[in-house]
């Protein structure tokens, strides 16, 4: 049989996560662009902060799926993950904007807090965290890879030469 297998490592659900996220979010801003300005070349946009804050918000969203799955309903969590998830891009937006990076500026929405967050977008965040939750923080729990190989005996050019 097989080597035994393994759950995911921390690291590679947070890249996971980070890659999840960068790319709705390039989605999310080309199918806005396009509901607004009707523009059909689906130009998404994103930061290079983006795969760091989707990472590491979707790792602290995992647990707490862990701790909620069995103890309240599925819209209860998505409300939490919603709250959750403006507490992390206000507090990461303050952060970047505090060494002038930060990469979101919601000031023209009417429903915005220092153009940080806004309301507007609590609808996208609700129904995100429960794809978020449904289709990728469970599918990404039950990933497995194989146990730690041996490593290989090094050879050639590279191989460590006895004194």
């Amino acid at each position: 049989m097989g080597s035994p297998t393994e759950p995911l490592s921390a690291l590679g659900r947070w890249y996971l996560y980070a890659l999840h996220g960068y790319l709705a979010e390039v989605l999310f801003t080309a199918t806005w662009d396009f509901a607004a300005a009707r523009d059909w070349r689906f130009h998404g946009g994103s930061s290079a902060w983006a795969p760091f804050i989707y990472g590491t918000c979707g790792l602290i969203l995992e647990r707490l799926y862990l701790r909620l799955r069995g103890r309240c309903r599925l819209p209860t969590r998505g409300a939490l993950y919603t709250v959750c998830i403006y507490l992390w891009e206000f507090a990461t937006g303050a952060l970047l904007r505090h060494f002038g990076a930060c990469p979101w500026d919601y000031s023209h929405f009417t429903y915005n807090f220092m153009g940080l967050v806004t309301l507007e977008y609590a609808a996208f965040w609700f129904v995100g965290s429960i794809l978020l939750e449904t289709l990728v923080i469970r599918t990404t729990l039950r990933l497995r890879v194989d146990g730690a190989a041996k490593p290989l005996r090094p050879r050639g050019a590279f191989a460590l030469k006895e004194d």
